[in-house]
């Protein structure tokens, strides 16, 4: 209790009684802040339009806050707030190693972008970025290993589709919303892109593709003194016209 007495002058003068017990300041009060002689009484907190603020006295949650402004007094009870960004998010998952099921390991550029519908949730996840980063590892594994490489290339569209199906089961758990997830890049290792490669240029190019055959069938008549030939064919021509050149070389 205050007792006190005051002249009595030109101004009036009015006095509040506050009880600090209390954190949160009256929005009424919000015009007395502007005193300096107040600044080391209160703090504040400024909610931004896309965020959710957590409100928390000692530690223990209160409450959602909505974006504003909100003053609370340095007291006995510590308040912080914890805020949320709404705004859509992204993960980028780059060069993660991933095996087929052939047994090929490739690497591959992922994203994955989705909003915080649920800030509650999102504050008992501990490390809650990194948990769902996590979880997009363990889908995208969970398919590339039951494909194989040219079933994986042939349809990088369906790995994206999967991929954001069985991330909104989870959605729930973790608060947010999966928008879209898709693959950027597919990176394979150098000896199977320079297999491709070839491969890609003789279907294109059918001279260079018995160019090819040839070089391999010359490999063959080096290694092996006698040949039966049975069949026919295109190659059944190469291999006797090849024998022939042979011959007369020598």
């Amino acid at each position: 209790m205050f007792l006190g007495e005051f002249w009595k002058g030109l101004k009036k003068h009015d006095f509040v009684v506050v009880d600090t017990r209390e954190p949160v300041i009256d929005p009424e009060l919000y015009p007395l802040l502007s005193n300096p002689k107040l600044v080391n009484c209160f703090k504040y907190s400024d909610v931004a339009a896309y965020e959710q603020g957590l409100l928390f006295f000692n530690n223990k949650f209160q409450k959602i806050l909505e974006p504003g402004i909100y003053y609370f007094w340095n007291g006995m009870v510590n308040v912080t707030v914890t805020k949320v960004d709404l705004r859509q998010q992204q993960i980028d998952m780059t060069g993660q190693e991933i095996m087929t099921e052939d047994k090929i390991t490739l690497r591959m550029n992922f994203i994955c972008q989705y909003k915080i519908v649920d800030p509650n949730k999102v504050n008992e996840i501990k490390d809650h970025e990194e948990q769902l980063y996590i979880l997009l590892q363990l889908v995208l594994r969970e398919y590339i290993g039951t494909v194989k490489l040219d079933e994986l290339l042939a349809k990088k569209q369906e790995i994206g589709e999967f991929v954001l199906a069985r991330l909104q089961e989870r959605s729930a758990d973790f608060g947010v919303n999966f928008l879209n997830a898709g693959v950027k890049d597919i990176i394979l290792p150098g000896e199977i892109k320079d297999i491709l490669n070839t491969a890609k240029l003789m279907d294109e190019n059918q001279t260079l593709y018995r160019l090819k055959e040839l070089e391999f069938l010359e490999k063959i008549c080096e290694k092996i003194g006698t040949i039966s030939l049975t069949g026919g064919g295109g190659l059944l021509e190469h291999l006797n016209a090849l024998l022939a050149n042979r011959k007369e070389v020598k």
